[in-house]
């Protein structure tokens, strides 16, 4: 697992992954800017301090102030909740290039795939955004218990994080009911690497590059599981 990870941060340096990487940031950044300044817009419209009075003076100042420290707050609030998310969705149409890339550089003896089409890509992207945020709804009784909220955090997201690279590879070389095979026979381990991508999402900056790096690392699980079932068989 450790070693998996350890290859896809050394994968940043292939010219094409690191291609990508800027790609799925700039826009990432692109879409939270124009999200940032559509709610700046709606809080200047609103005009605060006229709901004190035709004179605002200093209260309606204050109350100005306070209106822009709660849109500062929230917005940091929706970058933190929303970003991985929004990251993904960026990152669900770079995915194939991505394995593609990693797979030409460390496995070229498992030659080409079939790699996916645009509506295969927005299909997943669709469902797996759907999924997340359905079920972080769910579990939102149990964010607020301590440790409880940690351990559901991290298992919740970690089992969707998990399936989803995990198909996005699989589903380049198997026919879907392979994949939910292997999919079932590696869901621990497959459980372990979601909840590491979801750390990665959770910590500022490295949040930036977690759609590559979680792509680049199951590419690396998926290829492992494969050559050790491939030895046990040959045995």
């Amino acid at each position: 697992m450790m070693t998996a990870l350890t290859k896809a941060f050394d994968d940043l340096r292939i010219a094409r992954v690191r291609n990508v990487l800027w790609h799925v940031v700039g826009w990432t950044l692109l879409i939270f800017i124009i999200l940032g300044g559509l709610l700046a817009w709606g809080v200047a419209s609103l005009d605060a301090e006229r709901w004190v009075s035709n004179d605002p003076g200093f209260f309606g100042g204050l109350v100005n102030a306070l209106v822009w420290l709660l849109y500062g707050v929230g917005y940091i609030l929706l970058m933190w909740l929303a970003f991985a998310v929004i990251a993904q969705n960026v990152a669900a149409f770079y995915l194939d290039r991505i394995i593609g890339a990693v797979e030409e550089r460390r496995y070229p003896e498992a030659g080409p795939a079939k790699g996916s089409t645009i509506a295969t890509d927005i299909s997943a992207m669709l469902r797996f955004t759907g999924a997340l945020v359905l079920w972080n709804i769910v579990a939102i009784p149990f964010y607020f218990i301590p440790v409880v909220n940690i351990i559901v955090f991290y298992l919740l997201n970690g089992y969707l994080f998990g399936r989803e690279y995990a198909e996005a590879v699989g589903f380049r070389r198997l026919p879907p009911a392979e994949v939910r095979a292997w999919r079932g026979a590696n869901r621990l381990r497959l459980v372990i690497a979601g909840a590491l991508i979801t750390l990665a999402f959770s910590v500022p900056i490295l949040n930036l590059a977690a759609p590559v790096l979680a792509a680049c690392f199951m590419t690396h699980i998926y290829h492992d599981v494969q050559r050790r079932a491939g030895a046990v068989r040959k045995t």
